[in-house]
């Protein structure tokens, strides 16, 4: 199959995933908010009229997305191309700041906020960005910046794909869910966006970034929320820091040496942190890969390094339904456990292959040097 025809086929599948996503958002036209949004409440209740702006414009953007980009029509119709895209941009930033507006209601607690608003802020960003350069006519930034831009309005398609799973088939509650997607439903398309930009350049401009922000995570987790949870629970290890699993007993034991006070606190201060991480652990392990191996090789790693970001989500949510547990049952702990030794092992073979792979390409550079010396 040539690149051009899997390039259409590709833009033709995700025009029908956003239309049908578009469409089935303004459901609550016929049906009303309370009904078409069950798990919505506080943003029905608490930010009407933000909820509003975002389910009736982010849509448009959507339906209007994929077609931004197809070569064919830009070419043809460019008068057309313009105006759907002054459609867009304007469909973004009413979206954007409505999305802005709902985050004091929004559910997950502080990591789905924090994640939702990196989204709208980068969403209307990279639209912004896009518009300035078009008006410029610089056209090849600005469908570059477009690129950018349709990576986190897909983002819409990518969560209601993602949520059902998590909730259906991981058996996960709506909150706990959303406060994962808030991070998972953008960062693997930015991922993707930013390999399909740097294809034939050697180079992927947000690696950095998103690497410094991994670390920092988890460098405040390292170094002060889990020490702090150590030192209430009386020097103990924390479930995340158990590779190998834990039984019922050191289950109980850890719970009950945290106290309300040190539960509160993991389930805040702790959960949140570790929602957001694994989703840019996983896109930081995706974007080395594609630096070191080939496109086929790295395809693989990263798809493997987002299934452990999904295990590291499972466990977070399995640590938060024994914290908040009147009393633990083996079930719970044997669920919770399961999920932080498949994150460890995974994590473990990630770091494995990265290192092996930043050992081989150094040795190759050597060796090169050598045989131009030579």
């Amino acid at each position: 199959m040539s690149r051009s025809l899997s390039r259409n086929l590709t833009l033709a599948f995700a025009a029908f995933l956003s239309l049908a996503i578009a469409l089935v958002s303004y459901r609550f036209l016929a049906l009303g908010l309370p009904l078409s949004f069950p798990d919505m409440g506080g943003h029905i209740d608490g930010a009407r009229l933000a909820f509003l702006a975002h389910i009736s414009a982010a849509p448009v953007a959507l339906a209007i997305a994929t077609f931004q980009l197809m070569p064919g029509l830009r070419a043809r119709r460019p008068g057309l191309h313009r105006w759907m895209g002054r459609g867009y941009a304007l469909a973004i930033l009413i979206g954007g700041l409505g999305a802005l507006g709902m985050l004091p209601t929004a559910n997950g607690g502080v990591a789905a906020q924090v994640g939702f608003g990196l989204l709208a802020l980068f969403w209307m960003g990279s639209t912004a960005i896009a518009v300035i350069h078009a008006r410029a006519r610089r056209f090849a930034e600005h469908r570059r910046w477009m690129i950018r831009s349709f990576a986190f309005t897909f983002a819409a398609v990518t969560l209601r794909i993602q949520l059902p799973i998590l909730i259906g088939v991981f058996g996960l509650s709506y909150v706990a869910a959303i406060a994962i997607q808030a991070w998972l439903c953008w960062l693997p398309n930015l991922v993707v966006a930013e390999l399909v930009l740097a294809r034939g350049k050697g180079k992927t401009p947000i690696t950095l970034p998103v690497v410094a922000a991994m670390a920092a995570l988890y460098g405040i987790m390292l170094l002060w929320s889990l020490p702090h949870l150590s030192a209430l629970a009386g020097g103990m290890k924390m479930f995340d820091m158990r590779p190998s699993g834990y039984d019922f007993d050191t289950a109980n034991q850890i719970i009950a040496a945290l106290g309300e006070q040190g539960r509160s606190f993991y389930l805040t201060v702790q959960h949140g942190l570790d929602t957001a991480f694994p989703a840019l652990e996983a896109a930081a392990f995706a974007l080395y890969f594609f630096r070191l191996f080939s496109v086929r090789i790295a395809s693989v790693l990263a798809a493997l390094a987002f299934v452990g970001a999904v295990f590291d989500e499972l466990e977070n949510a399995a640590v938060a339904v024994m914290l908040r547990a009147e009393a633990l049952t083996p079930q719970m702990v044997a669920d919770a456990s399961q999920w932080t030794v498949l994150k460890s092992a995974t994590v473990t073979l990630l770091l494995v292959i990265l290192l092996a792979g930043f050992a081989y390409c150094r040795w190759q550079g050597r060796a090169q040097a050598r045989a131009e010396k030579a």
